[in-house]
């Protein structure tokens, strides 16, 4: 595949990042605003109510912004990762500073639970983007499309809120759920159109990985979207 041909394909899966994963984004504000005015309404200690209450504001003044820093972000990266250095998988996981642990293990924890509920299709993507890239030791954490660059993409745009630990660890959550949790699809779509371009295309998307990352069985998109509102509301509990 030419390089022009490459270029045009990154293009066009920048193009559907954009499109699935923006109705994403604005589903999870949707739900921080609900979820952060109820836990503040719900609050007997003034000083926590008031963190909820401006964590709220915050997020709504920079939602927009948000949205499109993170798109911006993600795109960028999936057009220059063949050109640019690939980064260590412990500058993939650096999503905030060191000194907040508790956020740095939240973040951590919603990428290894995503990857591992994906890793079907992510075996398939790091394979295809590995002979799309021109790089066969391409790996999961470096994948341009994958958990650890979605959350990095957010983190980094989320970085320069006004929250404090209680607040955006409740955005980590509800990124977690609304966009995390939606990733089967636009895996399914990328493979789809990886495959259809001549990349890889005959590849199974069974994975040697899937027998070594047990976890607890998620639930389907379909089961789980009559519930969501239910479940951002359990925040405020």
């Amino acid at each position: 595949m030419t390089r022009e041909a490459v270029q045009r394909l990154l293009t066009s899966l920048g193009e559907l990042l954009r499109a699935r994963l923006t109705p994403a984004l604005k589903a999870l504000f949707d739900a921080a605003d609900d979820s952060l005015f109820e836990m503040a309404e719900h609050c007997t200690d003034g000083m926590r109510q008031q963190a909820f209450f401006n964590g709220m504001r915050e997020c709504r003044r920079q939602r927009g912004h948000l949205e499109r820093a993170t798109l911006a972000r993600l795109i960028d990266r999936l057009q220059e990762t063949r050109d640019a250095p690939r980064p260590t998988g412990a500058d993939a996981l650096s999503l905030v500073p060191e000194e907040e642990l508790e956020e740095t293990v939240a973040v951590s924890g919603m990428i290894e639970r995503a990857e591992s509920s994906n890793a079907r299709a992510l075996h398939a993507l790091t394979q295809r983007f590995g002979f799309l890239l021109g790089d066969v030791q391409l790996s999961e954490a470096n994948l341009p499309v994958g958990p650890a660059r979605i959350s990095k993409a957010f983190a980094n745009a989320c970085e320069p809120l006004d929250l404090d630990t209680e607040a955006r660890l409740v955005l980590y959550k509800l990124f977690d759920r609304h966009v995390l949790g939606t990733l089967g699809t636009l895996y399914s779509e990328i493979n789809i159109q990886l495959a259809d371009a001549g990349v890889l295309p005959t590849l199974s998307a069974s994975s040697p990985l899937s027998e070594r990352r047990k976890s607890r069985p998620e639930e389907s998109m379909a089961s789980a979207a009559p519930e969501q509102r239910h479940d951002d509301a359990e925040l405020a509990a």
